[in-house]
């Protein structure tokens, strides 16, 4: 190997090294509470709002948005499906790499061709997933989602108090953060844009 290809190697590893290190230290801060170590999200079975069965772990090797609802949440579920609009647009050419998905917390009502009509008034790409009781309850115990079911005195007969919190899930399928109300805009767009980068999973 000659000399001047030694050089260039070096000078070339050396840019490198610099270059990591300027980005770890102009990076900008992320936003969202952040979880220490790992935890693996269970790839449990759901049927989808845009047909057939679905599942968490269709979105592997993407950044994976979940919130938690129901159709006829009044205010809750509306705002924050309007703010993932807004986050996920702001995403630009680093769309293909997150999916937001809306799992819902009333079966019953919640049918998966009603959730697709449902969502499309925030965006047509957002996915429903809609599973049995059961399901909704072993998903949630793990992500740490509270929901709770209740009666009242409407022709509803019953409303579901949930958390407005956003989850975030790595491209490994694991709990990455937790996003909690009210929400700013651009902190999650933010934060999907410097992980993209950093090439974090």
């Amino acid at each position: 190997m000659s000399r001047t290809i030694q050089v260039i190697i070096f000078v070339s590893l050396v840019a490198i090294i610099i270059g990591r290190q300027f980005w770890s230290t102009t990076a900008p801060p992320l936003h969202g509470n952040f979880f220490e170590g790992t935890k693996v999200v269970p790839a449990l079975s759901f049927n989808s709002s845009k047909g057939g069965s679905g599942s968490l772990a269709d979105y592997s090797g993407k950044w994976v948005i979940v919130f938690f609802g129901y159709m006829t949440c009044p205010d809750v579920c509306p705002i924050t499906l309007a703010y993932l609009n807004n986050e996920y647009g702001q995403l630009l050419e680093n769309q293909d790499a997150a999916q937001v998905v809306f799992i819902s917390l009333d079966p019953e009502r919640d049918k998966p061709e009603l959730v697709n009509q449902y969502l499309a008034n925030f965006n047509k790409d957002f996915v429903g997933l809609i599973g049995t009781r059961d399901v909704i309850d072993k998903i949630t115990d793990s992500m740490g989602a509270f929901y709770d079911i209740h009666p009242i005195d409407s022709a509803l007969k019953y409303a579901v108090d949930h958390t407005s919190d956003i989850f975030l899930i790595n491209p490994a399928g694991e709990l990455a953060a937790v996003y909690r109300g009210p929400h700013k805009k651009g902190v999650i767009t933010e934060d999907l844009r410097t992980l993209i980068l950093r090439g974090h999973s």
